[in-house]
């Protein structure tokens, strides 16, 4: 005796865009439901409905099929991908070919069936909406790590402290506000140069002598060093810190406060 045939496990609800025909949405909708999916599907039947939808409802995947004479998939892909460009577009089509499926990749579909094949269709929405999750996820890290530099780029601007980094090899790499304020240089001046380049000699081969000494130690120190300051030279303590970033090159930071009147 024959098992029966298992049943599909459910994979949700599902907001699908399907522009078309009557009859091919019925056919579409029926595969996707057959395949698990509860799909709340808006149907377009014209050019003004597609555009219609597309103003304000949110979709998860849209599907262009036959059965409208004036508006066939490859307009219908056309004006999707105009306003939703994000949103993954699948193209179900008896007229089948090559040459048409490249066109219809070729102007963005994420991916081109046949009517004769809709078994392939659950898969590959459930491969875009997977991709579609995976590039959310990217979007959403992006915005995060943005935000971070954002925050940390205000803390070091406004910090009423000097800070500065500096590359494995003593050019400077970044300054903060307070740090062009106290020694009157700009970052864009001073990018890429030494302390020798800056300093006076004396003074240069000190600072210099410090941070080889932080980098081969590879842990932060607490020290004091004289830096001149309008023409004046005066006493900093400075905390330096060495790191390293991903791509393997080592850096040394510094945050000095003035503590010449102490």
């Amino acid at each position: 005796m024959t098992d029966p045939t298992p049943p599909v496990p459910p994979r949700g609800r599902i907001r699908v865009l399907l522009v078309g025909g009557e009859g091919s949405a019925n056919e579409v909708a029926a595969e996707l439901s057959r395949g698990g999916y509860d799909p709340d599907v808006t149907r377009a039947g014209s050019e003004d409905a597609l555009e219609t939808a597309l103003a304000g409802l949110p979709f998860d995947v849209a599907i262009c099929s036959d059965g409208l004479a004036s508006f066939g998939p490859p307009l219908a892909l056309r004006q999707i991908k105009r306003s939703r460009p994000e949103l993954p577009v699948i193209v179900v089509s008896g007229m089948f070919g090559e040459s048409i499926a490249g066109a219809a990749m070729k102007a963005g579909a994420s991916d081109f069936i046949g009517e004769g094949y809709l078994s392939r269709l659950v898969p590959a929405v459930e491969r875009e909406l997977g991709a579609s999750r995976i590039r959310r996820g990217w979007e959403e890290a992006a915005q995060t790590l943005r935000e971070s530099e954002a925050r940390s780029n205000a803390f070091m601007e406004n910090s009423p402290a000097v800070a500065y980094l500096k590359d494995e090899d003593g050019r400077f790499v970044y300054v903060n506000r307070r740090w062009e304020e106290i020694f009157g240089a700009r970052l864009e001046d001073i990018r890429g140069k030494t302390d020798s380049e800056v300093l006076s000699p004396e003074n240069a081969a000190r600072i210099r002598a410090n941070d080889i000494a932080v980098l081969a130690s590879n842990v932060p120190t607490q020290l004091e060093e004289v830096m001149p300051t309008g023409g004046v030279d005066r006493l900093w303590l400075v905390s330096k810190f060495p790191f390293s970033e991903g791509a393997g090159g080592r850096f040394v930071g510094g945050v000095a406060i003035d503590i010449t009147e102490r």
